[in-house]
């Protein structure tokens, strides 16, 4: 911009048009990413200029909300049902705090700095008796309750009876998560340690296995066992739905194997014929919408058992079934 406009000597002097401008369409070259970065630091600034009082500020309608990028929407990579397998028996295998929490992100689905901060009294029993995790507010700054299973006590139970093993006696920090040695474990370790157990467990060094990556497997099993969204967003902490659809994530494996099924009942839809219907003659007394409306019916139930059961055609006579026979039963009330 300077190179531009040398004869800029105040901000005050800095307009939307041509300056500004002039700078968002060299931006354009930049990705997303950095573009909205630089935003931000520029928007920051003048607003941090305005406050403290400078001679001359910069004016605030510089920027237009349609000038912040839209960020491509990056699918969470779950880890397959293989390459989860064989993680989970590598940190079975290796009983350390770092094994035990990495095993115990898995099991809940928290973030690595939820982990983190867990409290000793972090997990507790409810009025009915079920184990609950209570996890401390990090991103979203609110608190939420997970429900803990079997597995995942087992593996709480295993931090406390590890932490500070190697010093005992000594005071150790209130927090659930210290390794043996009585020191707090930050995040960048965990990291180090997931990769490292990756490779004990044989997994390609392409998948690039990270700590979030616990997570997504996590909201991605519970997707596929069918729990409902709000309950889902709930047990992850997210405030919108958008970012819980995020993690209901379809692996390579399940878009496969749906594929394969909408193969396989391509031949059923080609061999659909239209609904048949006999006019048969009928007396005068008979040409009535009703008794029109039952030979339809007819018509429609015998191409329905006909069909094999699940099919598609199955599925879709079934609702018109159903709606016909409800219409024959108001009609046949009429007086």
């Amino acid at each position: 911009m300077e190179e531009r406009h040398p004869r800029l000597w105040t901000w005050g002097e800095v307009k939307r048009h041509p300056h500004i401008e002039d700078w968002l369409c060299e931006l354009q070259s930049r990705s997303p990413t950095t573009r909205l970065n630089a935003l931000q630091i520029v928007g920051q600034f003048f607003a941090e200029v305005r406050e403290w009082g400078w001679r001359d500020p910069p004016g605030e309608d510089l920027f237009l909300r349609t000038d912040v990028p839209k960020l491509p929407v990056r699918c969470p990579q779950a880890l397959d049902r293989e390459s989860d397998r064989r993680l989970t028996e590598a940190l079975e295998a290796h009983p350390c705090v770092r094994c035990f929490a990495l095993q115990l992100m898995r099991e809940t689905g928290m973030r690595v700095g939820e982990t983190l901060k867990l409290g000793m009294n972090a997990a507790s029993r409810n009025r009915e008796g079920h184990w609950e995790l209570k996890v401390p507010p990090t991103k979203t700054q609110t608190e939420r309750v997970i429900p803990l299973m079997p597995s995942a006590r087992r593996v709480l139970e295993a931090i406390e009876s590890r932490r500070g093993a190697q010093v005992p006696g000594e005071r150790l920090p209130d927090r659930l998560v210290v390794d043996e040695r009585g020191r707090l474990i930050p995040h960048w370790t965990l990291q180090r340690h997931i990769k490292k157990m990756a490779c004990v467990a044989g997994l390609a060094h392409w998948q690039r296995v990270h700590l979030h990556q616990l997570r997504h497997t996590f909201a991605s099993e519970m997707a596929r066992a069918q729990m409902p969204l709000p309950s889902l967003m709930r047990l992850l902490g997210h405030r919108k739905p958008q970012m819980t659809m995020r993690y209901i994530e379809l692996s390579t494996v399940d878009v496969r194997r749906a594929y394969e099924q909408a193969i396989q009942r391509l031949p059923l839809l080609e061999a659909l014929k239209p609904v048949e219907i006999q006019h048969a003659t009928v007396s005068a007394e008979g040409d009535r919408p009703v008794e029109q409306l039952r030979a339809v019916l007819a018509a429609l139930e015998r191409q329905r058992r006909d069909a094999p059961a699940g099919s598609p055609e199955a599925a879709r006579l079934h609702p018109i079934v159903r709606r016909l026979q409800g219409l024959l039963r108001s009609l046949e009330k009429q007086p």
